[in-house]
């Protein structure tokens, strides 16, 4: 792997390209590493930078990027893709731009994009926007130049954008806006954009001048001195230079920067350093560090230097480029040297909210943290001098990852050690709180309380009268909170108490206290219906078996099975009742009736289940 060797690269600086008023009569020359001619530059640039680069797309076939950055080529702008100038205007990735883009990078070349457009409307200019994007985001940390919008005639009659132009569907201000769209949504995306035209273009069909207001230019003038009026941050001067590495002609630039050309990508990448236990003499931890996405190699591409790295307290380490990274700019990183790694801590004694814990002593330090895994991150609970310790206040049934930290106070400030291994202790149950009853049936009662955080499981106790006690008959998982015990006689009193469980790390049972009781009946069983039959003006005689311990039943009517249409509901009173009379909604229609029998206890009315559904034609 090849990094490049650079001394200057810094921010990409707008600030001079748009500065007005340009003068345009030149004064600074210079030569070109692409010929044997001399170039002459306008003022505005007389303070820039004059850096020499090539634009690249499939047509260029082979490049040996190593044998161009020798040569002097300091950045390269390659061909994401490009629209076709047919009238369909397909859009095409440029097939060397993968192979381009990953050579270069690997050069620690400056990169930027451009994409060929014959975009006709704003859409088109923002859709091959989203497109560019596509083909460049897996590369992006390599970009370190403006994606550029390339606008200009396919120059062959048949072509969509030259056809649009010449029979004036298309004019300056509307290919001004096409060009400012594809740059717009590049912008609203992260992305640096630029504009690509001719010297003639950027006057006739598009107000590049206004343009540049926004956007840098790039211009294209095939000449030793150009003479547009116009702000522009790249000067394609030539469509016929000979660099190594490059067979047949390449296309050559000059860009004008006060401040280099990428600082943010010309300095070295460090991973992040963990904190490094103490142990008596100098500790050197060896960072990874990747220049541009390359990882790099110590002692090959550069050297460390550390300091202060003996004593706990604050430690740094000074990268320095070495061989072909000698240009890049030494980055100092810091790291921390910390107490060593804390015994785990281990359980004294629990209850409902409190844990207390100890853990073995160290010298040399001042404290100790205690602190709970909160997913990845530490939570404090408390801090303390001792090697004993009860937290309080905690939730019951949780199981806490508690870690220790020794810590030591250099110049006021704490650093804390690494961290114990987790010790994973939890909290006894709580009393079960809010038991009630949440639904009767003939043969069952729902039960529901306030549910436990934490808690494994419940169990469900029922009162047992031939024992004079409450014998578990139940138990489900502690995510629930409710419990539907069955196989129970009709119009029977029952009493429960639910008891919260959880299993503690060292497999010890714990069982929080048990509930107040709660007790209720059960309702009586569902009716069964006999007959139905249909009397005079909508009347519906119904005839019912008896129902056990019934005060009374209801009776429902409705034209539909849901019992949602032309519904009706009377209540016949006496538990020796057997039959009724209702009344429907409706003459001449199938009706559904159903039947069920209540109870009032204390005031509350329990309800069985209804009957089996029949049907009976009104008259």
């Amino acid at each position: 792997m090849s990094i490049i060797k650079k001394t200057l690269a810094a921010v990409l600086s707008i600030t001079i390209l748009l500065s007005f008023p340009v003068a345009v009569q030149a004064q600074t020359k210079s030569g070109s590493i692409f010929d044997s001619k001399t170039y002459t530059h306008q003022t505005q640039f007389d303070k820039c930078g004059k850096y020499q680069g090539v634009d690249l797309s499939k047509h260029n076939g082979t490049v040996d990027f190593a044998k161009m950055k020798k040569a002097g080529v300091k950045y390269v702008i390659l061909r994401a893709g490009y629209r076709g100038y047919a009238e369909e205007g397909t859009l095409n990735k440029d097939i060397k731009f993968d192979t381009y883009i990953n050579a270069a990078a690997k050069q620690g070349l400056d990169i930027g994009i451009y994409f060929y457009s014959q975009a006709v409307t704003n859409a088109e200019a923002q859709y091959e926007a989203k497109y560019t994007i596509n083909l460049i985001k897996s590369y992006k940390k390599y970009i370190t130049l403006p994606v550029a919008f390339d606008y200009e005639f396919a120059e062959v009659s048949s072509g969509r954008f030259d056809k649009r132009w010449k029979n004036k569907t298309l004019n300056k201000t509307k290919c001004t806006a096409i060009a400012k769209s594809f740059c717009d949504y590049m912008s609203s995306n992260g992305y640096k954009a630029m504009i690509y035209a001719n010297k003639s273009f950027l006057s006739e069909v598009i107000d590049g001048k206004t343009l540049a207001k926004s956007y840098p230019i790039w211009m294209a003038n095939y000449t030793t001195n150009t003479t547009y009026s116009g702000s522009f941050y790249i000067w394609q001067f030539s469509s016929t230079g000979k660099i190594a590495g490059v067979s047949g002609s390449v296309d050559s630039n000059f860009l004008y920067s006060t401040t280099g050309l990428s600082p943010s990508a010309n300095e070295f990448t460090v991973s992040t350093i963990p904190d490094t236990a103490y142990t008596g003499s100098e500790v050197y931890p060896v960072p990874t560090v990747s220049y541009r996405g390359y990882v790099l190699k110590k002692d090959t591409d550069y050297t460390l230097t550390y300091k202060n790295n003996k004593d706990i307290g604050k430690a740094s380490i000074t990268i320095t480029g070495i061989n072909e990274c000698s240009g890049v700019p030494a980055k100092t990183v810091y790291f921390y040297v910390v107490p060593v790694q804390a015994a785990k801590p281990v359980l004294v004694k629990r209850g409902i909210s409190t844990l207390k814990i100890k853990w073995n002593s160290q010298k040399d330090i001042n404290g100790y943290r205690i602190s709970y895994k909160n997913g990845s991150a530490l939570k404090t609970l408390a801090t303390t001098t001792a090697t004993e310790y009860e937290l309080k206040n905690l939730n019951p049934a949780r199981t806490y990852q508690l870690v220790i930290q020794a810590y030591k106070t250099v110049n006021g400030v704490n650093y804390y050690g690494i961290a114990s291994p987790v010790a994973y202790i939890a909290t006894t149950p709580d009393k079960v709180k809010d038991l009630k009853v949440s639904g009767n049936a003939s043969n069952s009662i729902k039960l529901k309380w306030t549910k436990q955080y934490g808690a494994d499981k419940y169990l469900i106790f029922k009162y047992e009268k031939a024992e004079d006690e409450y014998v578990k008959c139940a138990e489900v998982y502690g995510g629930n909170n409710t419990a539907t015990i069955y196989n129970l006689l009709p119009n029977t009193k029952y009493s429960f108490k639910v008891q919260a469980y959880k299993k503690a790390e060292t497999g010890e049972e714990m069982y929080g206290t048990i509930s107040d009781a709660v007790s209720d009946y059960t309702s009586a069983p569902a009716p069964v219906i006999i007959a139905t039959n249909a009397g005079k003006s909508k009347r519906i005689n119904v005839t019912w078996k008896k129902s056990q311990g019934a005060a009374g039943y209801q009776i429902k009517v409705a034209t539909n099975k849901g019992f949602t249409k032309n519904k009706k509901t009377i209540k016949i009173k006496g538990k020796k009742a057997l039959s009724g009379r209702i009344v429907a909604k409706k003459a001449k229609k199938n009706h559904y009736v159903k039947v069920r029998s209540y109870r009032v206890r204390n005031g509350k009315t329990y309800y069985s289940s209804w009957s089996n559904v029949t049907q009976v034609k009104t008259k």
